[in-house]
């Protein structure tokens, strides 16, 4: 049956309204024109008092509403909060909320669309920077969420024969992400920290290796040869397979030098996992 023009509105329609009211981007007052068929309900949903109107009490929902999605936002992307500076980092927020809502009730993964608003949002060199800047701080978010994996360690490798070596499967831990970006992201993170972003932006192809170590997330980038020698890890290669490709136009105690010293800045970085 229809509902009684004068009777109550549901539950979820009064959540709709509510949300609808809320977490409009340009604020109660201009969502309560846009609901205008609905206003009729909404002193019969927001009790009004001496002090505030029902769109005032609505309103400081809305305020909270943002300002704690905005503090989710400036917690998940310092850097790249340094780097626009307050005001314009809260533009983007606002901007961003009002594109790309929350779907899901935790907070963690409000901040997970923002590199690709940022990119497909704005254009240049210089906000194609900013969006990488936003991917290695999102990375950095989802490699500290990863599993925890058991991790080959420099002891037991150096107790390995050379047999054991050249049949070493070189399996990554879960909790890695291998970012390629077109800037110098690894730049700009140290030229933010020392408060000079403002022209650290620079067109750079660079492999970023981020992972978590025991409880921190790490990252480093890696130089085109560690970055070939990790594609063909993560492909499946053994270290063997990794020293035979090193060994292509160099001498054999050049190309196992090289590889021995890869191979114990992965250990030693607990990127490898042990496999038992």
């Amino acid at each position: 049956m229809p509902r009684d023009d004068a009777s109550p509105p549901g539950l979820r329609h009064t959540q709709d309204l509510f949300y609808a009211l809320v977490t409009g981007a340009k604020g109660v007052v201009h969502e309560q024109r846009m609901q205008e068929p609905q206003l009729g309900e909404l002193q019969s949903i927001i009790a009004a008092d001496e002090r505030l109107s029902a769109v005032e009490r609505l309103d400081i929902y809305a305020t909270m509403y943002f300002c704690r999605l905005r503090d989710v936002l400036r917690e998940d992307y310092p850097k790249l909060r340094a780097c626009l500076g307050d005001d314009a980092f809260d533009d983007l927020a606002r901007a961003y909320l009002s594109a790309c809502p929350p779907t899901r009730a935790s907070v963690r993964d409000v901040s997970e669309k923002l590199p690709g608003f940022i990119e497909g949002s704005q254009r240049g060199p210089a906000s194609a920077g900013l969006s990488e800047l936003a991917a290695l701080e999102r990375a950095l978010i989802e490699v500290f969420d990863g599993p925890d994996t058991r991790v080959l360690e420099l002891e037991r490798l150096r107790g390995m024969s050379a047999q054991d070596l050249v049949t070493l499967p070189l399996s990554f831990v879960p909790n890695h992400i291998v970012l390629r970006v077109d800037h110098d992201v690894d730049r700009l993170w140290r030229a933010i920290e020392l408060g000079s972003a403002e022209s650290a932006i620079c067109e750079k192809q660079t492999t970023v290796l981020i992972w978590r170590k025991d409880l921190v997330s790490c990252f480093r980038a890696v130089d085109a040869l560690e970055a070939s020698a990790l594609d063909l890890a993560l492909a499946g290669e053994t270290f063997g397979g990794v020293c035979a490709w090193l060994s292509e136009g160099r001498s054999v105690d050049e190309a196992a030098r090289i590889a021995h010293e890869i191979l114990g800045r992965w250990v030693t970085d607990a990127l490898i996992a042990s496999g038992r």
